[in-house]
């Protein structure tokens, strides 16, 4: 009487193979499992003697399947997913393989007809590939991924959104001659945040010193700045 595998998720391939009769002082059985493990053999007599095979690999069926392990978050426009988009090469019982396959990642629904920036193809390392720097650059709700490679069944992300990106005005003032007030001449006007393919500037605006003492280095405060450009 034979057994193995305790925890449950193999089997023997026949029905009777758990029984078997000793020829020439030895038997054969065989056996499946599903999960990749190693694993032993343990047999007993009618007489409850035992003995236990040296350990046995259940190595991963061939390639079949993409799963993602970590779904997209919540983004801002242009901004970097984090974290990142990753995924496993598994075979048909969702065991990890040693897979090297090109796994390439695209926008599934399209709520805002963004685009997907950062290295889209990525080839896999031990069946795990991971998307480091992918981003959007339209703001919309309800955004996908898909994944795919040639050969193996896809995966589609859950839901995530993209939101506007956050927009720092700075200003620089010209230095001046005291005159008694505290007024000042912006010098230059600059945005931080803006996405590269967008056109979008800072214009207008009065500004003030900290007072109308003479100093250096003084604070200055701009008011009625407003944005410009097609975006």
């Amino acid at each position: 009487n034979a057994q193995f595998d305790s925890d449950g998720d193999s089997t023997f391939a026949e029905t009777n193979d758990h029984k078997k009769t000793l020829s020439s002082g030895a038997f054969t059985i065989s056996a499946k499992d599903t999960v990749a493990e190693s694993l032993t053999f343990t047999a007993t007599d009618p007489n409850s003697k035992t003995g236990t095979s040296s350990a046995v690999t259940s190595n991963p069926a061939a390639a079949s399947k993409l799963t993602i392990t970590q779904q997209p978050s919540n983004t801002s426009a242009g901004q970097t997913i984090n974290p990142a988009l990753a995924l496993r090469v598994e075979d048909q019982f969702g065991n990890l393989t040693s897979s090297t396959a090109d796994v390439t990642v695209a926008i599934g629904t399209n709520p805002a007809g963004g685009t997907l920036s950062g290295t889209k193809t990525i080839t896999a390392v031990s069946g795990v590939v991971t998307f480091t720097t992918l981003s959007i650059n339209r703001v919309g709700s309800g955004y996908t991924l898909t994944a795919s490679s040639t050969g193996l069944t896809g995966a589609t992300s859950s839901t995530f959104n993209v939101t506007a990106a956050t927009l720092i005005a700075n200003i620089t003032a010209d230095n001046k001659t005291c005159d008694g007030t505290a007024g000042a001449t912006i010098s230059s006007r600059t945005l931080t945040g803006v996405l590269d393919s967008d056109d979008v500037s800072l214009i207008g605006g009065t500004a003030t010193f900290a007072d109308k003492n003479v100093g250096s280095g003084k604070s200055v405060t701009a008011t009625g700045l407003s944005l410009s450009g097609s975006d």
